[in-house]
């Protein structure tokens, strides 16, 4: 083997491993007039990057059928290798590490792309998400006794069983289908705030639609905030008549308790 072409297998073995060596090699090949093309090495490592992570098939077949089925699966893999690499450098990550990884990489992606194929892919994303966290719901922790007072800011909230808010393009009882017919997904142009609920384990998995206020509430009840935190939050107060009439709403649905 010539030093020439071991150099650069060299800088070719680099790049796979982390693409800020990319400017090198394509430097290096320029200078060259070399035929290898550097986008083909930064699509291998990409490849390589999805191969490592067909794990998450198991947990979200719809997702990642979709992806393929798509042809997405380079480019997004490409756009998730700097996140990927830098977490390989710092520290090994177990499995629940690397999925939180590419799931809040791939959540953030998707969100800020608005044509077709992305938004079927956030949805998929955020319907398998919520399944896969109420399917997780095995146990709960319930008060030992309901207490009935008046709401006030004061009052201590929480959220009866498991709930995960999801933010879709679809009707819920349309996504499934997309498993089978992915050429003749439909999808809207704006966003639905959906909640899954499952008030124990094992319990059927209820569907309800939110407004804006109410999805915003029940994520801050979900992060442990109490009312009054959400009533301030951001530095804007928000009207206090507003607040408790959607916390009577969920009250009465039983989606939340007084405690």
């Amino acid at each position: 083997m010539s030093a020439n072409n071991a150099h650069i297998q060299s800088l070719i073995a680099g790049a796979i491993m982390d693409i800020n060596e990319l400017p090198s090699l394509k430097a290096y090949l320029n200078q060259k007039q070399d035929v290898t093309s550097a986008d083909a090495v930064l699509k291998f490592s990409a490849f390589i990057c999805k191969v490592k992570h067909n794990f998450l098939w198991e947990s979200f077949p719809l997702t990642f059928k979709l992806i393929h089925d798509l042809k997405l699966d380079i480019e997004i893999f490409i756009h998730f290798l700097p996140d990927y690499q830098k977490s390989r450098k710092e520290k090994g990550l177990d499995t629940p590490a690397k999925t939180r990884l590419f799931l809040d990489f791939l959540i953030s992606y998707l969100a800020n792309k608005k044509q077709k194929p992305f938004r079927i892919l956030y949805t998929a994303l955020q319907y398998e998400m919520a399944m896969r966290e109420l399917n997780d719901f095995k146990d709960v922790a319930l008060p030992s006794q309901r207490r009935r007072r008046p709401v006030s800011d004061q009052t201590s909230i929480r959220i009866n069983g498991k709930i995960f808010i999801a933010y879709l393009y679809a009707e819920t009882g349309d996504i499934e289908r997309w498993r089978n017919a992915p050429k003749t997904i439909q999808t809207t142009r704006s966003l639905s705030r959906v909640m899954y609920w499952r008030a124990l384990p094992g319990a059927d998995i209820r569907i309800l639609k939110l407004n804006k206020e109410s999805a915003d509430i029940l994520m801050f009840l979900k992060s442990g905030m109490s009312i009054s935190e959400w009533i301030y939050a951001g530095g804007k107060k928000r009207s206090t008549d507003t607040v408790m009439e959607m916390l009577h709403f969920l009250i009465e649905n039983q989606i939340v308790q007084l405690y």
